[in-house]
């Protein structure tokens, strides 16, 4: 289970943390590291995992932690921790600061919604006790139970950019919501607790 919330969690960041290879061109800078960019080693995003299957709740807790910063990448650590369970393993992403931009796409179209979304759109949603100006996507996908939609909401104010992601498959009976709980800035003078290998 936890590495299925992981999978839904980082689908629902708008842009992969690590772009597929491209052919040579420009180079454009990724959205989800400039996030980061704003905030201070230490900071971390809470974000709430909610799934209800045929009547049956799962709740788990995703924290995204910032654990080293430079010119050239953010690096982030992913702690998933079940409602009444242990902390799983730390996952650890490196997001790139910049990236060849594929063939056919657009800068003007980078942090933008994908081209394959079926609508989209901007309004103020309220998530953490705060509200955002965000953007938001419909999309559409197959998965093993069938048809799945997914209603993502991001903005480029919040580390990560993704505010809330809601992922409906109507023959399965399941819904899946993801919403960012608390954004956390390191206490000053502390040191970021990383979890080593």
């Amino acid at each position: 289970m936890n590495r299925h919330l992981a999978a839904a969690s980082t689908l629902a960041l708008l842009i992969s943390a690590v772009p597929p290879p491209a052919l040579a061109g420009d180079v454009v800078e990724s959205p989800i590291y400039k996030s980061w960019s704003k905030s201070k080693v230490g900071t971390s995003v809470t974000v709430s995992s909610v799934t209800v299957m045929k009547g049956q709740v799962i709740e788990s807790t995703l924290r995204y932690t910032l654990i080293d910063f430079d010119p050239d990448k953010a690096v982030v650590e992913m702690v998933v921790t079940p409602k009444g369970g242990t902390a799983g393993y730390p996952q650890r992403t490196e997001h790139r600061r910049n990236f060849p931009l594929l063939p056919g796409v657009k800068k003007e179209d980078i942090g933008k919604p994908p081209a394959e979304a079926i609508e989209k759109g901007h309004e103020v949603i309220k998530v953490a006790g705060k509200e955002y100006e965000a953007q938001w996507y419909v999309l559409k996908s197959r998965v093993e139970a069938g048809e799945a939609i997914t209603r993502t909401w991001t903005t480029p104010d919040v580390p990560g950019m993704m505010l809330k992601s809601v992922l409906k498959v109507p023959a399965a009976d399941k819904v899946t919501t993801l919403e960012v709980v608390e954004i956390a800035e390191p206490v000053e003078g502390a040191q970021p607790k990383a979890s080593g290998r």
